[in-house]
């Protein structure tokens, strides 16, 4: 997956940005943690040169459990995109509704009941 600079992006998208930017901080984040934590298990393993082959098994749980947190970061991402889309499109068939009840019903009544529905999706919008 090929990341772009974040300061590329314009101004209309940057909220979607700033959530994705988040993740990988703490992915990263999580990712320094965990090699710390292996190397310090590294150091363990020197000096307590008897339990060797146990401590071997002990590492290699854990980078199964590392790969693990990976598949789960992605999907989450994943997820995130698919969302986005979904509200994308749930506003779309809204205004399109909203055109329709607009040529039924040129009613003063009904007009101030569209003009609260517009307000309550610009609200939504942000």
């Amino acid at each position: 997956m090929e990341l772009k600079p974040f300061n590329f992006i314009p101004q209309k998208g940057r909220k979607k940005t700033e959530i994705i930017k988040i993740i990988h901080e703490l992915y990263s984040a999580f990712q320094q943690q965990q090699q710390q934590q292996q190397h310090h298990q590294q150091h363990y393993q020197q000096q307590q040169h008897h339990h060797h082959h146990q401590q071997q098994q002990q590492q290699h749980k854990q980078q199964q459990y590392q790969h693990h947190q990976q598949q789960q970061q992605q999907q989450q991402h994943q997820e995130y995109h698919e969302q986005q889309d979904h509200q994308q499109q749930q506003q779309h068939q809204q205004q399109h509704q909203q055109q329709e009840q607009q040529e039924q019903q040129q009613h003063h009544h009904h007009q101030q009941q569209q003009h609260h529905q517009q307000q309550q999706q610009q609200q939504q919008h942000h």
